[in-house]
């Protein structure tokens, strides 16, 4: 009986010691900075308390750059989960559709976030991109995102629902595939539009995805750096300083661990909070 209820411990102890090192040892690490006054080359202060949190919750710069990031979040999630979820639809009504598509979205999911970032960087370069060339002469809009800050917002926005729209795309493929064939029917028998399939059968059957999906393109999205901070590093004049770049600066350019370190555990805090309120809401 002790060797059959150690194994399940011994297979498990990887596992553990992998979180351990990796996510509770530096958690507790920044619950430790939060509340001290580490700042490495100016000195090394005790015990602080709430101040730091205090100090990042009243500072101007972080609660705007919070507000954009609350703005680009909510933009990029919605669009994405409506896109996903219509092209999710076209590929389980029809194989030859889902054939053409599936090597199309897989594209912009295997490239890294920096690769995205450098792509884009060069299609929509002021000089030579063909974005800005396209723009220019299709739309009569002087495009520069390095001077126009709604148009680097934009920009990143674009950037954000071509890169992940597909990963929404494929949940909803996968929910849309476990229905089974003969409510579809039933609504094609009935002369349900495509649009009324998508929001009385398709929407209703695969909540579950949808909610997976809204929720790890909210955390995911709530945190962007990468691709961001490789097309524009937050500007023009802080257009695109969303709070993971705002985190970077306090932490490693500016040093001050202890602020990054507090930030961090608010942004950490809020991504808790918020995912389930999703899953409370949705699940009404």
């Amino acid at each position: 009986m002790k060797k059959e209820k150690l194994y399940p411990l011994l297979f498990t102890l990887p596992a553990i010691v992998i979180y351990i090192v990796l996510a509770l040892i530096p958690l507790i690490f920044t619950i430790y900075l939060s509340v001290t006054n580490v700042r490495p080359g100016v000195g090394t202060g005790g015990f602080v308390g709430a101040k730091n949190f205090i100090d990042v919750l009243t500072d101007a710069t972080v609660l705007s750059s919070l507000r954009l990031t609350v703005t680009y979040t909510v933009i990029v999630v919605t669009v994405e989960v409506i896109l996903g979820l219509l092209l999710g639809a076209l590929m389980y009504e029809s194989i030859s559709v889902r054939k053409i598509l599936t090597p199309l979205l897989v594209i912009p999911l295997g490239l890294p976030p920096l690769t995205v970032g450098l792509i884009w960087r060069f299609l929509a370069h002021p000089d030579f991109g063909a974005l800005t060339y396209y723009i220019r002469t299709t739309l009569h809009i002087n495009f520069n995102y390095t001077l126009e800050g709604s148009q680097a917002f934009i920009l990143t926005v674009l950037m954000d629902i071509w890169m992940w729209t597909p990963l929404v795309a494929f949940i909803a493929l996968g929910g849309m595939l476990s229905i089974p064939p003969e409510y579809t029917e039933s609504f094609l028998v009935d002369g349900a539009g495509f649009f009324h399939r998508i929001r009385y059968l398709y929407f209703r059957m695969i909540r579950s995805n949808i909610i997976f999906a809204i929720i790890l393109r909210f955390m995911d999205s709530f945190k962007v750096f990468d691709q961001v901070f490789m097309l524009t590093q937050g500007g023009p004049a802080g257009a695109t300083y969303y709070i993971s770049i705002l985190l970077y600066r306090i932490g490693l350019t500016v040093w001050d661990l202890s602020k990054g370190a507090a930030l961090s555990l608010i942004i950490l805090i809020i991504v808790i909070i918020v995912s389930n309120l999703i899953v409370k809401v949705m699940k009404r």
